[in-house]
């Protein structure tokens, strides 16, 4: 068996269900916890579990709202997903994402989509927003001090699970999701336990 499908913990492999190598699936350079996803076929370095160690940042929102997160914190699970208007890839997962907030947002649910394009194009985003279905809260990061904390080699997509208990659950870095998988959705019905 190649290395995609297989999830390493510490020097034991096994076949997880749902890992799928092909290109624009769920599962492909998925980090879950302490876990690492294989990718295409060489192994992907575990990632390390954050517990707490979220650091707070307040946004304004397209609505004109601001934003900050430890408002959330304990209350609803969150998915943050960076983004910007010239990744296609981002754009194409953000149906999906309406999706899952549709599904899930009376359960506690947030989603927050971060734009961390810059300042002279608030239009564009605005666009892109509308185009692609974002139900959910959109932010701007247009100076990318929150992406910079988060993900300092800015790697877009870049998408993050929040359980309720403050940890960072699953973390989707340089990939997209391109279809539901009925894999993140178990993630986020854990994600959403008291």
């Amino acid at each position: 068996m190649s290395a995609a499908g297989l999830v390493r913990t510490g020097s034991v492999q096994r076949d997880l269900p749902g890992v799928r190598s092909g290109i624009g699936r769920f599962w492909r350079g998925v980090r879950i916890g302490t876990l690492a996803v294989a990718c295409g076929g060489c192994a992907a370095a575990a990632a390390p579990e954050r517990r707490g160690s979220l650091r707070d940042f307040e946004l304004p929102s397209l609505d004109g709202d601001t934003v900050r997160l430890s408002e959330h914190l304990g209350k609803n699970a969150i998915l943050l997903t960076f983004w910007e208007t010239r990744c296609e890839p981002c754009l194409r997962q953000m149906p999906i994402f309406s999706d899952l907030y549709r599904d899930y947002k009376d359960r506690g649910l947030l989603v927050l989509a971060i734009s961390v394009d810059g300042p002279l194009t608030r239009g564009a985003v605005r666009g892109a927003a509308a185009d692609h279905e974002m139900t959910f809260p959109v932010l701007l990061d247009e100076d990318t001090s929150v992406i910079a904390q988060y993900n300092p080699k800015a790697t877009l997509p870049y998408t993050l699970l929040i359980d309720r208990r403050r940890n960072t659950v699953l973390e989707i870095v340089g990939k997209w999701v391109a279809e539901r998988d009925p894999g993140l959705d178990r993630a986020i019905e854990r994600a959403l336990a008291p």
